[in-house]
């Protein structure tokens, strides 16, 4: 009775965050903005499991840029309001888009759609996507965090689609110090401060 229980209060919690993860909180949107572009970050699995981007998004608006993160299952809505934010300032703000498991695999989801609209994806970084998609051919710069060295698999190296001219990192992160896992290297100070290194060198203050 009592897992029953368990288990049905984590479905409630799981639906709940489905419904409130399309799109961030108030407390969650960005603040104050000195430089160009905006990032759109995803968390993964029940949107509860990866905080690390929740601590990504905050130093990144500390760094003065527009940051704001996700529940993975609303990638759709998301690169809807990309592509709106895109037209609406003809193309001047570089796009960035960051996950982590299931986040990560809605990353690239989100750059496949914009894809189709001819939007550039500026910088997309990875922190071991659950079950990788191909990389589109609109990315221009992509990070992978992974873990293992197979195709195909969780935590695996990304495949690139036909025709990509872009650069793609595909870094292997097992066995540091730090002992990083799928469960928390969302959380490493070191991959956050890389990845910080990296859409600073794409953005320039307004």
């Amino acid at each position: 009775m009592i897992l029953r229980r368990l288990f049905l209060l984590f479905a409630l919690l799981a639906v709940a965050t489905v419904i409130a993860g399309v799109s961030p909180s108030r407390a969650e949107q960005s603040t104050k903005v000195t430089r160009t572009g905006h990032v759109y970050l995803f968390r993964g699995f029940a949107n509860v499991f990866s905080t690390g981007m929740n601590v990504l998004t905050e130093r990144l608006r500390q760094n003065g840029i527009k940051a704001d993160v996700y529940n993975h299952a609303g990638y759709q809505s998301v690169a809807q309001a990309a592509l709106k934010e895109y037209k609406a300032t003809k193309g001047r703000e570089p796009i960035f888009i960051v996950g982590h498991s299931l986040g990560g695999d809605a990353a690239i989801a989100m750059s496949a759609i914009l894809q189709k609209y001819g939007v550039p994806v500026t910088l997309l970084v990875i922190y071991d996507a659950y079950a990788p998609r191909v990389v589109p051919t609109n990315v221009r710069h992509v990070i992978n965090y992974h873990q293992y060295e197979a195709l195909d698999s969780a935590g695996a190296k990304l495949r690139m689609e036909p025709g990509f001219k872009g650069k793609a990192e595909n870094i292997n992160v097992a066995g540091k110090s730090e002992a990083v896992d799928h469960f928390n290297i969302d959380k490493q100070k070191s991959l956050h401060d890389a990845t910080i290194k990296a859409i600073l060198a794409r953005t320039r203050r307004k």
